[in-house]
């Protein structure tokens, strides 16, 4: 539903880059429900190729730009966000929008607020959201700076996770300006 296409790595390339394979879930559903199912980050875009937007016969070269993060991680980060009822909640770079539907089907629609800075990204997300009935604010926004409102918390994004691994708990001023209660603000 929310990664009906995604890219796997395939090989490595005579300079050393990384070539990606197309894999179409609609096409393969049995493959789609144990990527859906598997506890592992599903690669939606390599460079500015997105997946939902690929032929089969395109094999880009790079790095991941944009992926839907692995469902145990996503446990995870709510948890590190202290995520009871009540909070708004921020769902920095919401990609697929799965992260985002796991926070709404918690803590509700009007509390959860995604944010990504894409705007295909937005757009998709908000649309596969909407299709089972979640609708949380979705807009195209860079985090760093103006958003539309405030919010109490901003589960990490996963490319911090191994800071905080080693961390264990980071401090507050590792929380972005904008993701902090207006009376509560620390900087």
């Amino acid at each position: 539903m929310f990664v009906p296409r995604w890219w796997t790595w395939h090989s490595t390339a005579a300079d050393g880059s990384d070539i990606w394979e197309l894999k179409d879930g609609p096409a393969d559903e049995q493959l789609w429900l144990d990527a859906a199912y598997a506890d592992q980050s599903l690669i939606t875009q390599v460079g500015p190729l997105h997946a939902d937007y690929a032929s089969h016969g395109d094999r880009p070269s790079g790095l991941p730009t944009s992926s839907s993060t692995l469902p145990g991680l996503i446990v995870q980060l709510a948890r590190q966000g202290y995520l009871d009822e009540g909070p708004d909640v921020l769902d920095v770079g919401t990609g697929s929008g799965y992260g985002c539907a796991v926070l709404t089907t918690r803590l509700g629609e009007q509390h959860v607020a995604g944010v990504d800075i894409d705007e295909y990204l937005t757009k998709a997300a908000a649309g596969r959201l909407a299709s089972i009935g979640l609708r949380p604010q979705v807009v195209t926004a860079d985090a760093t700076g103006p958003l539309p409102r405030t919010y109490d918390r901003c589960p990490p994004d996963p490319a911090k996770l191994a800071h905080r691994a080693t961390a264990r708990q980071a401090p507050a001023h590792h929380h972005h300006r904008h993701c902090s209660h207006p009376d509560r603000r620390q900087n």
